[in-house]
């Protein structure tokens, strides 16, 4: 459970199910060094209890993440 509040006002308090799709890329460049992709999709749908007006933007959750990386190994394998 989630209790969002600030300076003692309570702006709700949310439970509920979350779902997530994924992939993730490495390039290797060469011994030690590469590069990384990630895409991932999550869809959240909770159960508020919060004021009526803002139940519309609290039960309304996807998000859509992109990154891209170097990854440096420093430790010899």
């Amino acid at each position: 459970m989630i209790h969002q509040k600030t300076n003692g006002k309570s702006y709700g308090k949310q439970r509920g199910a979350a779902f997530g799709l994924g992939a993730d890329v490495d390039f290797y460049l060469e011994q030690g060094l590469s590069l990384f992709a990630r895409a991932r999709y999550n869809y959240l749908s909770p159960n508020v209890a919060t004021n009526a007006e803002y139940e519309s933007f609290f039960n309304n959750l996807q998000q859509l993440n992109f990154s891209l990386g170097l990854r440096v190994d420093i430790i010899n394998k």
